[in-house]
């Protein structure tokens, strides 16, 4: 099973602020959308490891709102206070008051979710592909 470097300080933070009825530990998950679809809030804090998160995308595809990092792609998918909230780099109090602003706000995360699942819509396959044909036409390779 592979599991974060920080698991067990994390798992003994939980127990010690009594919260172990609330949080749960999956490890490594083959089929996120288990998981999405009982998800309130998405929560990405990457600082370093990827570019943009597939399960970002895959949360605004079913109207999750997100809070992520400023970090690589996140901010071409997340767009500050429109379909969820971005955060500056390794910001962890300032996540954890947007986590907890949504968290509180049903109406927030509604209206949120309502706009990821139709930005989401400029990332279909579709979409992408004929970006990326229209890329190669205008750098002067007209082959298709």
């Amino acid at each position: 099973e592979i599991t974060g470097t920080e698991e067990d300080r994390l798992k003994q933070k939980v127990k010690d602020l009594g919260l172990s009825e609330k949080i749960i530990f999956t490890g490594f998950v083959k089929n996120v959308g288990d998981y999405l679809n009982i998800l309130d809030v998405q929560v990405n804090c990457s600082f370093g490891t990827e570019t943009s998160c597939l399960s970002i995308l895959e949360g605004m595809s079913i109207g999750v709102p997100s809070v992520v990092s400023n970090y690589g792609g996140n901010p071409y998918l997340i767009q500050d206070g429109e379909n969820g909230f971005l955060i500056k780099n390794r910001n962890f109090g300032g996540m954890i008051q947007k986590m907890e602003k949504l968290i509180q706000d049903s109406s927030l995360r509604e209206k949120m979710g309502k706009v990821a699942r139709k930005s989401v819509q400029k990332y279909t396959s579709d979409i992408v592909g004929e970006k990326w044909f229209d890329l190669i036409e205008k750098s002067g390779n007209n082959e298709r």
